[in-house]
């Protein structure tokens, strides 16, 4: 079973990777399959560089431009994800 984790971030830089480490450092054992897709909804600070600097800890990074909100940002994601189950 594989498990999909939707990140909406909109100027997230002072959290986005601790929160990405403790994803990874709070998986269960049990679970073999598991993909991250961020969605950077239009930040103005410094998260999409952060992220880009830190690839390793995600499947794939959406940005949108403009800031359009966190349902349009999970619209997009929903597009992208693999997984049977979808935790945001």
């Amino acid at each position: 079973m594989k498990i999909s984790i939707l990140i909406p971030a909109y100027n997230e830089s002072r959290t986005i990777i601790e929160i990405l480490k403790k994803i990874h450092a709070n998986k269960d054992k049990n679970i073999h399959e598991f993909e991250i897709i961020i969605i950077n909804d239009g930040s103005t600070d410094d998260t999409e560089d952060k992220l880009i600097k830190n690839k390793h800890l995600y499947n794939e990074l959406l940005s949108i431009k403009k800031n359009s909100g966190k349902g349009n940002a999970l619209n997009l994601g929903f597009g992208k994800c693999t997984g049977e189950i979808i935790i945001i």
